[in-house]
């Protein structure tokens, strides 16, 4: 092996612990809007876990929505980024 290489693995494992710490920015970032939700509108707090339905949902293949599937889609979104604390953000 030499410096070069070494250099080489050192710069992989500085990306690798970045990835990994954005990675961990993100769950933190999730469980806090959990939290919030939970906190200040819990009937609005998932039933599952929104990561785990992704994944789910991911292995299935696509399917065309109805119109009524995207109005319900497009009111779930807008609830969901409206904000945590039902518009009082301040």
């Amino acid at each position: 092996m030499t410096v070069g290489d070494f250099y080489d693995c050192i710069d992989g494992f500085e990306l690798a612990r970045e990835r990994q710490i954005q990675d961990m920015d993100m769950l933190n970032y999730q469980l806090g809007q959990y939290i919030g939700v939970a906190f200040s509108d819990p009937k609005h707090y998932p039933r599952s876990p929104e990561i785990a339905e992704r994944l789910k949902n991911k292995n299935k293949s696509p399917q065309a929505m109805t119109d009524e599937e995207m109005l319900a889609q497009i009111k779930r979104d807008s609830l969901q980024w409206k904000g945590i604390t039902n518009g009082s953000n301040s």
